[in-house]
């Protein structure tokens, strides 16, 4: 579980935006640009190693470092379509 959890900090959570939570679209480096389904997926996988994890008693809080993340990423994405609102309504 350890090789998936380097695996996940290295290719995910690397990306991870400090501000906003999201993750950026990786075939678009040049833009700033990220996709809501992109960001679910990315939220699912941190969030199910996280599952792993929790039913290990000695985890070095990685269990907790790993729910934060997702938990920041889905804050992102519902604040992204809370702002937009106004536009879905019209």
């Amino acid at each position: 579980m350890d090789n998936y959890y380097l695996k996940v900090k290295r290719q995910i959570l690397a990306f991870q935006s400090l501000t906003t939570g999201l993750f950026p679209n990786h075939l678009e480096p040049d833009k700033q640009v990220g996709y809501v389904m992109e960001n679910i997926f990315c939220a699912i996988a941190v969030w199910s190693l996280r599952q792993c994890y929790c039913k290990i008693d000695n985890d070095q809080g990685r269990a907790h470092e790993l729910g934060q993340a997702a938990v920041k990423c889905m804050r992102g994405i519902l604040d992204c379509w809370m702002r937009q609102a106004k536009k879905v309504q019209i």
